[in-house]
């Protein structure tokens, strides 16, 4: 069974949402809901899959849209980094806590430092 995804309906009138064009709204939605995506907002997601999942190019991933999704996206390494993904959970809830460092705890020392650092 796939997992569900919720988006909070509040991210249309968030100042940032507007303030981007609709293809990186397209592509800042499909970061947060793909099937890789999880609590922590830090996971592995190809390039190539990215592209083909999209309908982006590589090239234009790369070139274009990663730099206007900073600092809300980051690609680093095969990985997509969300970094207020956390702040968005229910970090008053123990088992959300430790589902998150359950992840983060997988991830390579790299991507860590890298995301969190």
């Amino acid at each position: 069974m796939a997992k569900q995804r919720y988006v909070n309906t509040k991210l249309w009138s968030d100042s940032w949402i507007r303030s981007v064009n609709p293809l990186d709204r397209y592509l800042f939605l499909y970061f947060l809901t793909n099937e890789k995506t999880n609590l922590c907002g830090i996971y592995e997601l190809p390039l190539d899959i990215i592209s083909s999942e999209t309908g982006i190019k590589e090239n234009d991933l790369k070139s274009s849209f990663f730099p206007r999704l900073k600092p809300k996206v980051f690609f680093y390494k095969d990985y997509i980094i969300l970094p207020n993904s956390p702040k968005h959970q229910t970090l008053t809830n123990p088992k959300i806590t430790l589902a998150i460092q359950r992840e983060l705890d997988k991830l390579p020392k790299e991507i860590y430092e890298k995301a969190i650092g």
